[in-house]
């Protein structure tokens, strides 16, 4: 027998608070933490035995997939599924010390969303804006600190960009199609995955398509001669995999549309890339594997003339990318194996200006090379170790001026054991050498403990080590002091990450509250005072708080509610920039009997942003979807992003540039 604690109280409440959200934005976020701690009140206060239903062996299927089945099944199925990231090691998430989030395929197309960005705002601790509309500079943020602090991989390939004036990722270009699951890891894990990954880890991992050969197809048209399509075909046995190509294009309004009269242009967008992944079992014991992904960009906007005057014409910018990645590997029994991989990203960009502007063009290239070798063996029956080295070479290279390089080596371990049922522990040591800046070691440790099935304690603490990327070492720009950014002074930067959080289920009702506080001594930052980079001396902080409430109401309908209250500060005990220190989201769905189709809504609020000490815009997003599911694998969407046409802006500048207004899209999607 199930313990359904408060589900009508609950159900009221959160209708309440979606009133309360519409009329009060601005301090939704308390009323958020206080569902969340009162209904975990309620829930110890009566808890009472529970019997654990069965795991399903599908750790990725979820209820819109399975509506006859009992709705609390999902949490169990969630706490046995299976996370990689975390410690390298295929580890129940009832087990881990790490805050991570999983978004699987069948996720990506309940949302509809066409960019792994939109997926990524429904994580808690994650935000994600954009500097004007498709095609701007993107900020991915995690726990309050910039995307230098975020490393993102798809299946195995580190996407920061050595030529960035961060050396990260820039992936507001990146589609979901082709993204079979998404594990997002929050808080410090530089031990695997080097010195970026500070405030978190975004691992892309695309699908294992195997047996009949089978296509997909996706069509999307909107507003704004939106034109969206992807195409893919996969399958096989002994050699598998897939192919997929892709195609966006749009015409969306002038950049400075809504601040500057007379801005009329509309700027043109394309993307264009194609994905393949295959695997080929050489015998038993050996497989190999080999990912590549190559795009185009191209994305216009309005510019600045030569005295960063705005202006209504032809500027922008194109990009290719490359990555590559080409493994092996050999079992050497049914629980230890080695392995060897060889990685290639590159990202090229070149601008293009409006000739009568006097504007000056720039080119700047980055790339980076990876040769890894790892292992993994078993630590008696109730461990494993992983262990690795890796060898990375980084090239950068821009207009007038010559190529930067920088080499960089590095070996880690990392252990992981139950020693009870209920107590699980991980620890990972790293040590960084590089070229320029020497040797330098990190650390992981990580706890979980789960008393009964209801209940799982988790912390973790970790080091960190970030070495300058070559372009806040050596890069140019006309706008910067005499035209060079780059500072060959700067040091590295060290970090701590600490969190601890407990995830409790009862009944329905899935709860997840984490505290993390993360300090960076000697920050890297772009001082706009002596117009290049330098180190802001001390410690610097974010901290704050990630709580959700995960709710089925029934075997049809299900919601989530997230709160994240962030406090990031510079080391002077400024606030720091841009960064939003409350987000809200909340998300509803809505399955039809019989498997019909679904419907949903999610509405996000962000608030309490500072640029220079002064409070910017709080704004409310709503987002409308739904789906209908014909014969034949044939499926029909629709969506409405911004549906009530917030007019908004996240850039700061002489004018802001103007954020996307309400959009509609229109798809198909079939599958044969």
């Amino acid at each position: 027998m199930h313990n359904h604690i408060q589900s009508k109280p609950i159900a009221r409440l959160g209708v309440g608070y979606a009133f309360f959200l519409s009329a009060f934005p601005s301090i939704a976020l308390g009323i958020a933490l206080g569902i969340v701690l009162g209904i975990a009140f309620d829930a110890v206060a009566a808890a009472a035995p529970v019997n654990a239903p069965p795991v399903n062996t599908r750790p990725d299927a979820r209820l819109d997939e399975r509506p006859n089945e009992r709705p609390n099944e999902r949490f169990d199925e969630s706490w046995n599924e299976l996370i990689v990231s975390a410690t390298g090691i295929a580890t129940p998430r009832d087990q881990l010390g790490s805050a991570v989030t999983v978004l699987t395929e069948a996720d990506l197309a309940r949302l509809q969303t066409p960019n792994i960005v939109d997926a990524l705002v429904h994580v808690p601790g994650v935000s994600f804006d954009q500097e004007g509309v498709a095609g701007g500079i993107g900020y991915l943020r995690i726990r309050g600190l910039d995307r230098q602090y975020v490393t993102v991989l798809v299946d195995g390939i580190q996407l920061g960009d050595p030529a960035d004036p961060f050396g990260s990722a820039e992936i507001s270009n990146l589609i979901s199609a082709g993204i079979g699951r998404v594990e997002v890891l929050r808080g410090s894990h530089s031990v695997l995955y080097g010195s970026n990954a500070i405030a978190g880890t975004i691992n892309l991992i695309t699908p294992r398509l195997s047996g009949p050969v089978q296509t997909q197809l996706s069509v999307e048209a909107g507003s704004r001669d939106l034109r969206r399509v992807s195409a893919l075909i996969g399958g096989g046995e002994t050699l598998r995999g897939f192919v997929l190509l892709s195609h966006d294009e749009s015409r969306p309004s002038s950049d400075f549309s809504k601040q500057t009269p007379g801005f009329i242009e509309r700027e043109d967008y394309e993307n264009q890339s194609i994905t393949s992944r295959f695997d080929l079992d050489l015998d038993d014991r050996q497989h190999v594997f080999l990912f590549a992904r190559a795009g185009r960009v191209s994305a216009e906007r309005d510019g600045y003339d030569a005295n960063y005057q705005a202006v209504d014409g032809w500027f922008g910018e194109n990009t290719h990318e490359l990555a590559t990645r080409l493994g092996y590997q050999f079992e050497l029994s049914e629980q230890d194996h080695i392995g060897a991989s060889l990685t290639y990203f590159s990202r090229d960009r070149d601008s293009f200006e409006d000739p009568s502007s006097g504007a000056q063009g720039y080119w700047n290239d980055g790339s980076r090379m990876k040769a890894q070798i790892d292992g993994q063996f078993a630590l008696g029956a109730a461990g494993r170790l992983a262990v690795g080295a890796e060898h990375i070479n980084e090239r950068f290279s821009q207009k007038g001026l010559r190529r930067k390089e920088a080499e960089m080596r590095a070996g880690f371990v990392m252990a992981h054991y139950q020693f009870l049922p209920s107590l699980s522990s991980s620890f990972g040591a790293r040590v960084d050498h590089h070229d320029r800046f020497g040797s330098h070691a990190s650390y992981r440790l990580g706890a979980a403990l789960k008393p009964t099935e209801q209940v799982v304690f988790r912390a973790s603490y970790g080091t960190g080590f970030r070495a300058p990327s070559l372009y806040e070492l050596y890069g140019e720009n006309a706008y910067c002091s005499q035209n060079l950014c780059g500072n060959a002074g700067l040091t590295p930067e060290l970090s701590e990450s600490y969190d601890a959080g407990a995830e409790l289920t009862i009944g329905d009702v899935g709860l997840n509250v984490t505290l993390f506080k993360v300090t960076t001594q000697d920050k890297i930052i772009f001082s706009n005072a002596k117009l290049h980079y330098e180190n802001d001396i001390g410690k610097s902080k974010s901290e704050g708080v990630e709580a959700s409430v995960d709710y089925a109401l029934s075997a049809f309908l299900t919601t989530q509610l997230s709160a994240t209250y962030v406090d990031p500060r510079a080391s002077d005990g400024s606030l720091a920039n841009k960064q939003p220190r409350q987000i809200l989201s909340w998300d509803i769905d809505y399955q039809w009997p019989n498997e019909k189709g679904s419907m949903g809504v999610f509405i996000r609020d962000v608030s309490h942003r500072y640029i220079y000490g002064v409070r910017q815009d709080d704004y409310t997003l709503i987002g409308l979807r739904g789906q209908w599911n014909l014969r034949n694998a044939v499926q029909l969407t629709a969506r409405v992003e911004n549906a009530l046409n917030e007019d908004y802006t996240t850039s700061y500048g002489n004018p802001p540039r103007t954020t996307p207004r309400r959009e509609l899209v229109l798809g198909v999607r079939a599958q044969f």
